[in-house]
């Protein structure tokens, strides 16, 4: 029988006071799976990241063929318009409306359909526990997903410390690029003279924290056109084409992409 006083607190505090010693937002992600094993076990673990435009740009498989998650990347994420995607476009296009906010799925219980029976059960999974971490804008960067490939479902224990632990990583991650421009102190002279006025700065810095042009525009009470022509002045002075290419721009770091 479930019993809520059985939720172990301290190992809760003492996996997010762990967390919250890393700085870098890619292993952060990557040690939550590392380190939240004795608190939700699992059998397989797969990290998605997702960029701007709500589409995979990277993963991490814990125990996973990697053949599964490409033929998921590959077809299944794109069929049926989409119904078994992780997000999809906003109006806008700027970033990702996240469909998987986290939940429990038992695959004994859906339809068999295709994903069903030529994607989930060939891989022997039974149950998923997925979640995911956003930008301060509520869009999703990451989607995480705990499979088990025994019978034995996820309790409501580890369901509760599931739902315990996500708003703080969520917050810890999102609070991560809000630290890398604290700390490398943008807005100030450096070894590069930063060419962007005083409100590209401010426009600048809230892009990189994931807010959209809309969002920009009402709080700043600036009229939506005004805005893109900040962010094109902002691009342009910067050489830079995209958010991700910003914030490495704005931290002083060089883009092993870009020429």
């Amino acid at each position: 029988m479930y019993n809520p006083s059985k939720i172990p607190w301290m190992k809760i505090n003492d996996f997010l006071l762990d967390i919250g010693n890393i700085r870098d937002p890619k292993e952060f992600c990557v040690q939550v799976i590392n380190k939240i094993y004795p608190l939700i076990p699992f059998d397989q673990a797969r990290i998605y990241f997702l960029n701007e435009n709500g589409k995979i740009c990277d993963e991490v498989l814990y125990g996973v063929d990697k053949r599964w998650s490409d033929v998921y990347r590959e077809y299944y994420s794109k069929i049926e318009n989409g119904r078994y995607s992780i997000s999809t476009k906003i109006e806008n296009g700027f970033n990702s409306i996240p469909k998987l906010m986290g939940g429990v799925y038992n695959w004994a219980n859906y339809e068999c359909d295709e994903f069903i029976t030529e994607y989930i059960k060939p891989q022997g999974l039974n149950h998923s526990l997925g979640f995911g971490f956003h930008n301060a804008n509520n869009f999703t960067e990451c989607v995480y997903s705990l499979d088990r490939t025994s019978h034995t479902g996820y309790t409501h224990e580890e369901i509760d410390i599931r739902s315990i632990i996500q708003p703080h990583l969520d917050n810890l991650h999102m609070n991560l690029f809000v630290l890398a421009l604290k700390n490398n102190n943008f807005g100030k002279k450096t070894e590069v003279q930063n060419p962007l006025t005083k409100r590209e700065s401010e426009l600048a810095e809230l892009l990189c924290i994931g807010m959209t042009p809309t969002w920009i525009s009402k709080q700043l009470f600036l009229s939506l056109p005004t805005v893109y022509k900040h962010i094109a002045n902002i691009h342009e002075k910067l050489n830079v084409s995209n958010r991700q290419e910003l914030l490495l721009k704005l931290m002083n770091i060089q883009d092993p992409k870009r020429p």
